[in-house]
């Protein structure tokens, strides 16, 4: 077994600390509180890593694991609205604060993956409304993941496979 932690709602948080109301240790401090209090265990054991780097589980806990997305709800579906309050807060931020946000190499590495999710699911549904062979639809797959990272290696000059080293 392994621990993750569910997702927390920072707005409050974000809103108090731009007020003035707490400092950003204070935030800091409250925010790890709250992943100590909502630590889970997860189901998924042995992993493996794919070539890009991803943790992909086993094929035996994948149909597993897409059979309870199938029967509640699916999980773009669940995290839009905290995407939407992340990027409300973004925005505000930046016509706000006037400095830059100062990222850690983990948020860097959770907003590629952000990214590269939602580019993922609507290149699916591109490649299914125009019914696109299998392997067209994995040469698109390779070729979207090997432009964001020549992307991200351009700009930054930053390897997104040693993000996950």
């Amino acid at each position: 077994m392994i621990k993750v932690f569910k997702v927390a709602d920072i707005k409050k948080l974000d809103q108090q600390f731009m007020r003035g109301d707490i400092s950003y240790s204070r935030k800091v401090e409250l925010i790890n509180e709250f992943i100590n209090e909502t630590m889970i265990e997860h189901p998924i054991t042995d992993r493996e890593v794919g070539r890009s780097g991803v943790r992909i589980p086993p094929r035996s806990q994948t149909k597993q694991i897409q059979n309870k997305y199938k029967t509640n709800i699916m999980i773009g579906t669940h995290i839009s609205p905290i995407l939407t309050e992340i990027e409300d807060t973004l925005w505000e931020f930046e016509a706000n604060a006037g400095m830059k946000p100062e990222y850690t190499d983990e948020g860097f590495r959770a907003g590629i993956k952000i990214f590269m999710s939602v580019m993922l699911d609507k290149m699916y549904s591109l490649q299914t409304n125009e019914s696109l062979s299998m392997e067209d639809r994995c040469n698109m797959s390779e070729k979207l993941g090997q432009d964001v990272r020549a992307m991200v290696k351009t700009y930054t000059d930053i390897d997104t496979l040693k993000l996950y080293e």
